[in-house]
């Protein structure tokens, strides 16, 4: 590869934002006058619930229908300005009731929580294209080739991987060098960066022409254990072979 020419152009990593990971969210249920509010309330798998009672008198948040309790959850008497959470972890529909004297049968005071299923998880999607082509490519060695990258980190936003841009040469491995400015090719296969994964546009990360006759084997990857080790198992990437004839 001595008589590749290499332009390494930085473009998302360390300055642009990254969509956050999906957090679960803490939702309030008020007590007050014999009833809950808000009622039916829907959530998602892994939210909360908190109860606070803001009225005078004491009520529960007792788990069941028709003013009979379930065994799912049950809550101490809350008085005025007490609290009791819950954290749901199953989709579906949950009834509950004030089990406190006669709250739930001669005031009516029931409610519903409806419990969505977490979404299917995107996955991690790292692709790497030679001249906007996937896979395989041959080139004369007068030809130019430009190598891209780009990446959806799916639902796992913001979690942070190790992140690996290399090239397999006759002559052994190179790598996209982070510890650079500009961003450098370095022989050796290295990790190129450590840090969350966000969203990637096209970015391009090689650009070459009177390239050595032979096989180049690019890849970009990304695994989740951040360790500076290939992890086999936890471990996305793309590849695209290019074929340089004389």
């Amino acid at each position: 590869m001595k008589r590749a020419t290499f332009q390494a152009i930085l473009v998302i990593l360390g300055t642009a934002l990254w969509a956050a990971a999906a957090w679960a969210a803490t939702v309030d249920v008020t007590i007050a006058d014999f009833s809950f509010s808000p009622t039916p309330l829907t959530i998602n798998v892994g939210d909360t619930v908190r109860w606070t009672n803001t009225g005078a008198s004491t009520h529960t948040s007792t788990s069941g229908a028709n003013c009979t309790a379930n065994g799912v959850w049950t809550s101490p008497a809350l008085g005025t300005g007490q609290t009791f959470s819950r954290t749901f972890i199953t989709a579906g529909a949950f009834p509950y009731f004030c089990a406190i004297d006669s709250h739930c049968s001669a005031f009516g005071m029931q409610a519903t929580i409806i419990v969505n299923a977490a979404p299917a998880p995107v996955p991690i999607t790292p692709v790497i294209k030679a001249n906007n082509t996937r896979g395989a490519l041959t080139i004369k060695s007068t030809d130019v080739l430009t190598v891209t990258a780009s990446l959806n980190p799916g639902s796992s936003a913001g979690t942070n991987a190790d992140w690996w841009v290399a090239v397999q040469t006759a002559s052994g491995y190179y790598h996209w060098a982070s510890g650079t400015n500009p961003w450098l090719w370095k022989p050796a296969l290295a990790v190129t960066y450590q840090g969350p994964m966000i969203t990637v546009p096209e970015t391009v990360i090689f650009n070459a022409f009177a390239m050595v006759p032979g096989t180049y084997t690019f890849y970009f990857a990304l695994d989740t254990v951040v360790d500076g080790l290939v992890t086999y198992d936890h471990l996305f990437f793309d590849s695209v072979v290019v074929t340089v004839t004389p």
